[in-house]
């Protein structure tokens, strides 16, 4: 707890509380035939970032300001673990998220590297047939996602990651994947080797805790300023629950002995929802930043750098403010939309990450067909041909 408040006036003396400012938006690409396509997996370095958009994955190398195909443009990043302080990132490949029989022990087929050189300014990729493994869960699940969770670096070079699991219920039909929505529960695991052994550490967030239709589902692990704390966000209802399609506040817990504990989950501000949020710290400021979505499209500031304390931007807002192309904005019905808007322009899902010191990196969609559980259709006006991909660059003001 003291090594909390000397952190926070420490982030107050060095003028964390700065406002986030939106700096430019680039267009990564359109799917042309899907109406939804949202941004996957983005993974950074000092102002170069892969963002996988519309099947491909584009490169920036100059902190956003221009977006290409490059070498790797073919291959998925999945959910990636930082295996070279920043300088390469592993992936595993062919792993299975639905399971025939439920099971408590995870392979994937392969594995790569996405690496990145700072002096040619260049990305490499090299695959192996070393297989990633996740052993010691003490229950059988259905599902094994790590793309709907995150993966976090420690300080002495340990991961923390935060799968989601789908826990069978003996007294429902088993069908795989399941008709129904939904039994989800957040894990956490460890590695010491670099991510490719993992071993069960604790439980994050399960679905019998609650009374949410979802449960604890799609989430993201980050390492808070203090060098100590992991923060956890999640989703608990996204639109997706059974009968009723709620959209609520995200949940968040922490842990301060490295993922194998964690505390009591707390509710986040009623504007602060609903599904698959991604989270980043901006190291300069220690600021605290998460991006998501449903009902509207978000970036939320926690300025403190715990998330006890946070500020909201309006995506579609900023990104109609920076567009310079009015076919490529969104319409202006969906600016700072609430749940009685009743329709969405985007699915909700985005990605946040961290391009240098002071800088952050947040990408999201604009779609032509109705997700997320609402009632009502898109007007006419605002109905879109196929999905596009967008990034903005963002920064804390001193």
């Amino acid at each position: 707890q003291m090594r909390r408040v000397v952190l926070l006036l420490a982030l107050l003396l060095g003028n964390a509380c700065g406002k986030l400012v939106f700096d430019r938006v680039s267009m990564l690409g359109s799917s042309g035939t899907h109406k939804r396509e949202d941004p996957a997996n983005t993974v950074s370095w000092f102002q170069a970032a892969l963002v996988r958009a519309n099947g491909t994955t584009m490169e920036t190398v100059d902190g956003g300001a221009t977006w290409h195909r490059g070498s790797v443009s073919e291959h998925p990043l999945n959910a990636a673990a930082d295996i070279g302080n920043n300088s390469s990132l592993l992936v595993s490949l062919g792993m299975e998220t639905w399971y025939p029989e439920p099971t408590s022990e995870f392979v994937s087929k392969g594995s790569a590297v996405f690496s990145f050189d700072q002096q040619t300014k260049t990305f490499s990729y090299t695959a192996s047939d070393k297989n990633v493994t996740w052993t010691g869960l003490p229950f059988k699940v259905l599902e094994f996602s790590v793309d709907s969770g995150g993966i976090a670096r420690l300080p002495n070079g340990s991961l923390v990651a935060t799968p989601v699991v789908w826990v069978h219920d003996d007294d429902t039909p088993y069908v795989v994947p399941p008709t129904h929505c939904c039994n989800d529960t957040v894990v956490s695991f460890i590695s010491d080797d670099g991510g490719y052994v993992w071993r069960y550490a604790g439980l994050v967030a399960a679905k019998w805790q609650y009374q949410y239709q979802e449960g604890p589902n799609e989430n993201n692990i980050v390492l808070l300023a203090d060098q100590q704390t992991l923060w956890v966000v999640f989703r608990v209802d996204g639109g997706d629950g059974v009968p009723d399609h709620p959209h609520v506040p995200y949940m968040s817990t922490t842990s301060t002995d490295g993922g194998y504990t964690w505390s009591v989950p707390r509710l986040l501000p009623s504007n602060v929802q609903s599904c698959k949020p991604k989270a980043a710290v901006i190291p300069a400021s220690g600021a605290l930043v998460v991006s998501g979505g449903r009902p509207a499209l978000n970036v939320w500031e926690s300025p403190d750098g715990f998330g006890d304390t946070w500020e909201i931007y309006d995506i579609p807002t900023i990104h109609n403010q920076l567009m310079a192309e009015p076919d490529l904005r969104f319409c202006t019905q969906f600016e700072n939309a609430t749940t009685s808007l009743g329709w969405a322009q985007s699915s909700g899902y985005t990605t946040i990450n961290v391009l240098s010191p002071t800088e952050g990196l947040v990408c999201y969609e604009r779609q032509g067909f109705p997700s997320g559980g609402y009632e009502k259709p898109i007007p006419a006006e605002c109905i879109v041909d196929y999905s596009t991909v967008f990034c903005m660059t963002v920064h804390v003001e001193a």
